[in-house]
This record gives structure tokens, sequence and C-alpha cells, in this order.
């Protein structure tokens, strides 16, 4: 229920663990849409960083790689999905883009409920044929 999740218009992402079912820090609700990978307590998402003595573009040593858990790597995730269903079909909207990944998504397991982790686990694949379906632009 906390903003910008619960606007109008916006695709609502939960976190999976490695094993596929909900992370034990991720959001859930009747408002997520779909889940993603987040990463776990022990088997996290790597990630592009800017190595900055303090902060980013602070005398930086180069870019590098660091392993993070959370909702905020679940949902560049489903980002990227829609980037390249776009591409596939730059008239889709955001409304068409939803149901897209909601009925190409893999089911899992919930444990707070059927329907409160989304509609499942995106699945690229799946949204990107489902998106070639859509009439050309």
């Amino acid at each position: 229920n906390a903003r910008p999740a619960n606007c109008n218009g916006v695709i609502t992402v939960g976190a999976t663990n490695a094993g596929g079912r909900r992370a034990p820090y991720s959001n859930y609700g009747s408002l997520v849409d779909v889940s993603a990978p987040g990463g776990g307590y022990h088997k996290s998402v790597l990630s592009t960083i800017n190595t900055g003595v303090q902060r980013p573009l602070d005398r930086p040593t180069g870019d590098g790689y660091a392993q993070y858990s959370g909702t905020s790597m679940a949902a560049p995730h489903v980002a990227g999905i829609v980037s390249l269903m776009v591409g596939l079909r730059p008239c889709m909207n955001s409304a068409q883009a939803e149901h897209i990944l909601k009925t190409t998504a893999r089911p899992i397991v919930c444990d707070r409920g059927p329907g409160m982790c989304g509609a499942g686990l995106v699945d690229a694949y799946q949204a990107l044929l489902a998106t070639l379906s859509l009439p050309p632009c």
C-alpha cells in the first residue's frame, strides 16, 4: 500500500528467492502484479556498481560488481523485459504490457496465499512471444 506501487498504471513487483518462492523481505498482497528474482540471504543478484571511495563518482576506482538482495533487484528484471517488449511493439501501452506479464508468468508457491505474490514469476521468453502476437504498430 505504499507509493509508487499503489499508483494506477504501475506494475508492482515482488521478489523471489533462489528457490523461486517469495523472498522473506518481499512485499506481498493483492496489489503485487508479478514476481521476479530478488535474491536471498545467501544467493544474491549480481549488479553493476560504481566503486567510488565514499560515493559514486567520488574518486572512482572503476566500475565493478556486487551482490545484492531485495525488490530493488527484482524490479529491474521486469523493467528490462518490458523494454524488450516495447522494442518489439513500440505502440504497446502499459496495460498491454502488464496483461502480457501476468498471463505469461509461471506460477509460484506463495506463503501468503493464492494471488498474494502476483500472477507468478515473470517469464521473459513467453512474454516476448506473446508480444509478437500483437498487431504490428
